[in-house]
């Protein structure tokens, strides 16, 4: 996530990051989602990641990244993700990097 930070900071964006207040989350274009751990199970718009992660309430998110079967299915899913594709085909070596640190 460190690496990716670095790149998108040369591109005039700004990288906020939160753990547990979402009362504005609507606000950024993008969003990554940390397990336990550090491995990132998520980075993609807000709108999309209720249904990714398949809850109703977005605070619901963390009780599942708190589990470590849940982060391990959310991982996979995301490094098999077209997200995934398409942030490591924009950013290879921060992708590799991900996904080297995030291997089970």
């Amino acid at each position: 996530m460190m690496e990716l930070c670095r790149k998108l900071s040369h591109e005039n964006c700004t990288v906020l990051m939160v753990t547990h207040n979402m009362s504005n989350i609507n606000l950024c274009d993008k969003i990554a989602f940390l397990g336990t751990g550090g491995v990132l199970c998520y980075y993609g718009s807000p709108e999309a990641m209720d249904e990714y992660f398949d809850v109703e309430l977005t605070s619901d998110i963390f009780e599942k990244l708190h589990d470590p079967e849940q982060v391990e299915y959310y991982r996979r899913k995301y490094f098999t993700s077209p997200e995934f594709n398409r942030l490591a085909a924009r950013f290879p070596a921060a992708a590799k990097e991900a996904e080297k640190r995030c291997k089970a």
